[in-house]
């Protein structure tokens, strides 16, 4: 097999490498982080290892959102189908980020920001898994883990049209460009 054969099955593999190896390595993170929660919620009496899990799954939730986010800023990276889910998923991730990161909700249309009063806490820890209410909105820790899972696991190589720091080596082109034109 030819080094481009060879490459492109790398890229087919792991399709975020074509965008930035940064990503895969932060996504890999992600991953080895929701094993630490799932094993720390499936202990029989999780007792010290449920603060852990709510500790680990705060980073994973600014871990995901941040990879996402990333993503979406990029968004001409990637095929349309795959821009819109990603800016989808990272609307949907905002709203349990916000709490932990921000301490307050996400910008309501109307009433602006607002602080928490205890959305970030646990509501409920069931089928091993930490249930948070948010704006009359519950988000199941395990469920959310996995959508976030399977959203990656969608990625397809045809869906990475670009790396990341091509856009950026475009983007200093450009503003050189107009710079010099002023």
């Amino acid at each position: 097999m030819d080094d481009e054969l060879q490459i492109e099955e790398i890229y087919r593999k792991s399709p975020l490498l074509a965008f930035s190896v940064s990503t895969v390595v932060q996504l890999q993170s992600l991953q080895r982080m929701r094993s630490e929660i799932e094993a720390a919620l499936s202990r029989q009496e999780p007792g010290p290892d449920l603060l852990k899990a709510y500790d680990f799954f705060w980073f994973w939730t600014l871990g995901a959102y941040e990879i996402v986010r990333t993503m979406d800023e990029n968004r001409c990276c990637f095929s349309s189908l795959l821009a819109e889910k990603t800016n989808a998923l990272k609307l949907r991730l905002a709203i349990i980020r916000m709490p932990f990161a921000k301490q307050q909700l996400v910008k309501h249309p109307t009433l602006g920001k607002r602080p928490i009063r205890g959305e970030n806490s646990i509501a409920d820890v069931r089928d091993k898994s930490l249930v948070f209410e948010i704006d009359g909105e519950t988000f199941d820790s395990r469920s959310l883990m996995s959508e976030v899972a399977e959203f990656f696991a969608g990625i397809k190589r045809e869906d990475v049209l670009s790396e990341r720091s091509t856009l950026r080596a475009n983007e200093k082109a450009r503003h050189q460009a107009e710079a010099a034109g002023r």
